[in-house]
């Protein structure tokens, strides 16, 4: 998409982590209006390998694959309820955006009122991608990084088939959890269990947390900022840090 003007007003769209104000404004903490709104044809999935959780070392078990991310993939009638709220972008803040999310592909969506249906604006939402992607646009030697930190684990972000038993990131998905549970609107929780997706597009969250909720629930959190004696959250605000905010990124679209 091409990038909003500098300093100008523009609607972000969160559907994990950042269903929880909290969590959002330790991203963007200006935000204002923070409210609900539903997506729709857009359908929410734990279907790409996220090679983050292994450089903060959240990673769960290798073995069964939980190192899965959440993306929003395009799908006619599927609809998840997320947060929209609103920034003031500066140039140097959309490449920091950018480059955070640079998995993905950033996209303009049109969200709805969760009250009566109706249209009520357009909102950035991070898409799901593709590794060729991916390569045209931040280059080779960067995605051999990014898989170079899976330790041999992981050979690709995205493409991952329906049977593959790539599983969510305990961590990440507990704390997607608490976050759905703080919202203040029940149909938040609601949405989060019933639609969000494992990569087989059937399986939902709340299905997997029936049969793994001990595991899933007692893992660290990204909340308290711990994970087996390691600090996320230090290890977050280094990673943004060092690869992210000095060297700035060039704006693209």
């Amino acid at each position: 998409m091409i990038p909003p003007t500098p300093g100008s007003r523009v609607t972000l769209i969160g559907y994990g982590s950042l269903l929880s104000p909290t969590s959002a404004k330790t991203t963007f903490p200006l935000l204002e209006n923070f409210r609900f709104v539903r997506i729709w044809n857009w359908r929410r999935v734990f279907g790409h390998a996220a090679p983050f959780f292994f450089y903060v070392d959240i990673e769960g078990d290798v073995e069964n694959c939980e190192f899965a991310c959440l993306s929003a993939e395009s799908c006619p009638d599927a609809s998840f309820v997320a947060a929209a709220f609103d920034v003031v972008m500066s140039e140097r803040d959309w490449r920091a955006f950018r480059g955070r999310e640079r998995l993905y592909e950033i996209v303009e969506v049109p969200y709805y009122s969760i009250e009566d249906g109706s249209e009520a604006g357009m909102g950035i939402m991070c898409t799901s991608s593709t590794d060729e992607q991916y390569i045209a646009r931040w280059g080779r030697y960067d995605y051999e990084t990014k898989i170079s930190i899976c330790g041999g684990v992981v050979t690709q972000i995205w493409g991952w088939p329906r049977e593959s038993k790539l599983r969510p990131c305990r961590v990440y998905l507990r704390h997607c959890v608490l976050s759905a549970q703080k919202a203040p609107l029940r149909c938040v929780l609601q949405s989060f269990l019933d639609d969000t997706f494992l990569v087989d597009r059937v399986s939902t969250v709340r299905a997997y947390l029936e049969r793994h909720y001990d595991k899933v629930m007692d893992a660290g959190t990204l909340v308290d900022g711990t994970h087996g004696g390691t600090n996320v959250l230090e290890s977050v605000a280094l990673h943004i840090r060092d690869h992210i905010v000095c060297p700035l990124l060039p704006m693209t679209s």
